[in-house]
């Protein structure tokens, strides 16, 4: 029970941490888009509506391409470091990591024409 228990705060102070971090992250845009001229506000709104369909494309890959994804790319590590992450073989990560890139390569280019 106490590793049970211990575990389960981890993951309740992760999720508190995530949610103030965005609080703060919107707070921050806010802020930005209230103290930028109207010129940097169309590359803003274009940023923004990249962020999302990205964001949008990633939800749609399945859960062992993205978390491929994510690690490779986003938590910037190695192969073998996301081998041993996801407790696969790296041939498999590799295969996840194409199939990946190669879907969200297909959804971006249709969603940002």
């Amino acid at each position: 029970a106490p590793l049970r228990t211990f575990l389960f705060g981890v993951a309740v102070n992760h999720c508190r941490h995530h949610l103030r971090a965005a609080a703060r992250r919107r707070r921050a845009m806010a802020r930005y888009a209230e103290a930028t001229p109207p010129e940097a506000a169309t590359l803003h709104d274009l940023r923004s509506e990249q962020t999302r369909a990205l964001r949008y494309a990633l939800d749609r890959l399945p859960i062992k391409q993205r978390v491929v994804f994510v690690l490779s790319a986003v938590q910037e590590l190695s192969i073998d470091e996301v081998a041993s992450v996801v407790s696969a073989p790296v041939g498999t990560v590799k295969s996840r990591l194409h199939y990946a890139r190669a879907a969200l390569q297909r959804r971006l280019s249709e969603v940002l024409r």
